[in-house]
């Protein structure tokens, strides 16, 4: 991550984290209802009842919103209290290749607001890794077509061009963007869960009984102001 490595003095590299789940959903619901190691499995169903974190900023007054680049509004706001509509509001932007247009609604948020929430769930690097980069950026080679392949060093080439685009990349446009507004505004970077990058694709994320390490491990940035 060359733009990261690079600006190692604005953002704090918090190292490997650990998932609260190992797939999408499970993920978000932990994230957003704020679950404690103690409360998993979430036999209570507690991040249904729980308030969520969109509930904790609009009682503190702040405008939020919730972008998604997935198309995830059942399990980002499904089952939760209805919320005001002058204070919260969703929005996706699906682009498969990039997850740039995020960058321009963030920056309008915050501009329209004097002080504001926005959660984002970006498309990321996710599998197909082949789709989540234009092919003029590659960089690793040689690669896969979009189809997941048995032949791990092509799809470690193509998962890294990803995250040099989707990832790096995407941080270095949203610190420009956000540079440009002039407020302070604190920024947390992680991910609902890891990638396995193994040759058998059954285990690329998930096992019913025993889920490969990788896919626990996300990472952890964040910018302070």
């Amino acid at each position: 991550a060359p733009f990261l490595q690079s600006h190692q003095s604005i953002y704090w590299n918090g190292g490997i984290a650990s998932s609260g789940a190992i797939t999408t959903s499970e993920s978000h619901y932990i994230m957003l209802s704020g679950l404690r190691t103690h409360q998993l499995p979430d036999t209570e169903m507690l991040s249904q009842r729980n308030p969520s974190v969109f509930q904790y900023a609009v009682q503190a007054g702040y405008p939020s919103l919730c972008l998604s680049a997935q198309r995830m509004r059942s399990i980002l706001t499904g089952g939760l209290p209805a919320y005001s509509p002058n204070l919260f509001s969703y929005s996706e932007k699906i682009n498969l290749e990039h997850d740039f247009d995020l960058i321009k609604a963030l920056q309008k948020h915050i501009m329209d607001n004097q002080e504001s929430f926005t959660y984002i769930v970006k498309q990321g690097c996710h599998f197909p890794y082949a789709l989540r980069y234009p092919k003029k950026r590659t960089i690793f080679l040689p690669t896969t077509p979009s189809a997941w392949s048995d032949d791990l060093g092509p799809n470690v080439n193509n998962y890294d061009n990803a995250l040099l685009w989707n990832s790096d990349e995407f941080l270095s446009r949203m610190t420009v963007a956000l540079g440009s507004t002039h407020k302070n505004i604190l920024v947390l970077y992680t991910s609902d869960h890891g990638q396995v990058l193994q040759a058998q694709t059954e285990t690329r994320i998930w096992s019913s009984h025993m889920p490969h390490g990788g896919s626990q491990l996300p990472p952890l940035v964040a910018n302070v102001p």
